[in-house]
C-alpha cells in the first residue's frame, strides 16, 4: 500500500514537469496572492492526461504479463516472481482508477476542468471541477471514515485543501475578467481586451503594476517585459501585438 501510494505521489509531482513547456511568459498575475498564469486548455488536457495514458498503456502489458506468468506455472515454481508481477499490475490498476476520479486536483479532475475549459472558459471551470471536487471528497472522507482507513482520510484533507485554493483562485480570476479593461487594446489570439489596473507581478521584484501602462517596463525595479499572458485565453503574445489588433 505504500509502495502505492509513494508511486502516486511521484506520478503527480513529475505530471507538471512537461507542462513547463508552455509558460512562457515572465510575469504573473497579480490578485493579492501568487498565481501562475492559466496555460492554454489543450495543452494543459494533453500534459495532465500524459500520466492516466502511461497507466492505460501499461495495463494490458501487465495483465498480459500476469496471464502469462500463470500459464507458466510461476505461483508454484516461482512464487516471488508471480507475486511481485501481481503487485505491479495492483498498483497500475489501482492508480489508473484512483488518477481518473473526477475530484480535483486529481488527474481525473483537472482533465475534467480542461474540458470544460473549452466552453466555460478557464476561472468557470475550475471553480465546477475544484466544487465538484469538494463533493467528491466528502463521499471519500465518508468512505474513510467508516473504514477505518486513516491514511485517506489523510489524503483527503489534503484534496480538501487543494480544492479549496482552486475556489479562491478561480473567485480572484472572475473579479479580474469582470474589472475594467483597457480600450484600444486587443489579444491577438481571442481579441479580449485587457484589465486595467496592477494585475500583472514583475518577475523579478514581484511588484505588481499595469503592464500595458508602462508599456512593458516594472516601474520599480525597470524590467522589461518581453511578452504578456492573456487573461482569457492564456495565449502569450508580444506587447506590441496587443496595439495592432483594434
Amino acid at each position: 500500500m505504500w509502495l502505492c501510494l509513494s508511486s502516486l505521489r511521484c506520478t503527480n509531482l513529475a505530471t507538471p514537469w512537461p507542462a513547463n513547456r508552455w509558460e512562457a511568459a515572465p510575469i504573473r498575475l497579480c490578485s493579492g496572492r501568487l498565481a501562475e498564469w492559466p496555460r492554454r486548455p489543450a495543452a494543459t488536457l494533453w500534459c495532465i492526461a500524459a500520466g492516466p495514458l502511461v497507466n492505460v498503456g501499461l495495463f494490458p502489458i501487465l495483465s498480459g504479463a500476469v496471464f502469462l506468468a500463470r500459464r507458466l506455472g510461476w505461483p508454484d515454481i516461482a512464487p516471488d516472481a508471480y507475486q511481485f508481477t501481481v503487485s505491479l499490475w495492483l498498483i497500475d490498476l489501482v492508480l489508473l482508477v484512483f488518477n481518473m476520479l473526477p475530484i480535483f486536483p486529481l488527474d481525473g479532475g483537472q482533465i475534467l476542468q480542461s474540458l470544460l475549459w473549452f466552453s466555460f472558459g478557464y476561472a468557470r471551470s475550475l471553480m465546477i471541477a475544484a466544487s465538484l471536487g469538494l463533493v467528491g471528497v466528502a463521499a471519500l472522507i465518508w468512505f474513510a471514515i467508516n473504514s477505518h482507513q486513516w491514511w485517506l482520510g489523510v489524503m483527503c484533507g489534503l484534496v480538501v485543501l487543494y480544492c479549496w485554493g482552486g475556489l479562491q483562485r478561480a473567485r480572484a480570476l472572475s473579479r479580474l475578467a469582470a474589472a475594467p479593461k483597457h480600450q484600444g487594446l486587443a489579444c491577438p489570439a481571442c481579441r479580449e481586451a485587457p484589465p486595467l489596473g496592477p494585475v500583472w507581478m514583475c518577475g523579478q521584484c514581484r511588484q505588481g503594476f499595469d503592464v500595458f501602462a508602462s508599456r512593458g517596463v516594472c516601474p520599480n525595479c525597470g524590467a522589461q517585459v518581453a511578452v504578456v499572458p492573456c487573461l482569457a485565453c492564456g495565449t502569450a503574445s508580444p506587447i506590441q501585438a496587443y496595439e495592432t489588433q483594434v
